[in-house]
């Protein structure tokens, strides 16, 4: 049987290990993509560095629970607000970004360094995302939650790009990649408005 005590670990370790793959992931993707002009891709990367900034704060969070755990309800409140507004600005982002392709008629370039990003992510980032959901699930965490759903959010991201490109080049539909984007940033909007919302919630 677990405890809330090697729960916390297991939440500090995932946090850490998608600051380090989100960071530098994400960081690689941003670059590929404002070079290609995939907006999918740079949703992904966006997405990613947001994910890497989220894991960052859950980890002042979770630590700062080990060491006082009467203030755990505080800064759950906390780091499930910083979560939830980083979900809600992406989704913003994604949502101007995908409307502004659309109007231009803009159309990204496929490069060999975006696809294996897109395809290393596609396989790592659900595992990540499904022990996170796990774990925050056992914590009762809505923050740990709300970075599981930002970690999925950039696996569909992933998938999406790859899916985009390969429409692009192969049937020439120059729009796939920014109806894919404006779908998953209404995604991302809902769940980061319902995260902001709970945040506010009293216990």
């Amino acid at each position: 049987m677990t405890t809330r005590a090697s729960d916390l670990q297991r939440a500090l370790a995932l946090s850490a290990l998608s600051v380090i793959w989100s960071g530098v992931v994400g960081s690689i993707a941003t670059y590929a993509a404002l070079i290609g002009g995939s907006l999918s891709l740079l949703g992904f990367g966006a997405d990613a560095v947001i994910d890497a900034a989220a894991s960052a704060a859950l980890i002042w969070r979770f630590s700062a629970e080990s060491r006082r755990p009467e203030q755990a309800h505080r800064l759950e409140q906390r780091a499930e607000r910083l979560v939830g507004l980083a979900l809600v600005v992406l989704a913003l982002y994604l949502g101007a970004a995908s409307i502004r392709s659309l109007v231009a008629g803009a159309h990204s370039e496929t490069s060999a360094l975006a696809v294996a990003i897109l395809l290393a992510s596609v396989l790592v980032l659900p595992i990540f995302a499904i022990a996170k959901h796990r774990v925050a699930a056992r914590l009762g965490s809505g923050a740990l939650r709300a970075d599981s759903i930002l970690t999925a959010a950039a696996a569909l991201l992933a998938a999406i790009s790859l899916g985009s490109l390969a429409a692009t080049d192969v049937f020439g539909l120059w729009w796939a990649d920014a109806v894919a984007a404006l779908v998953v940033g209404a995604i991302l909007l809902r769940e980061g408005w319902s995260s902001l919302a709970l945040s506010r919630s009293p216990s």
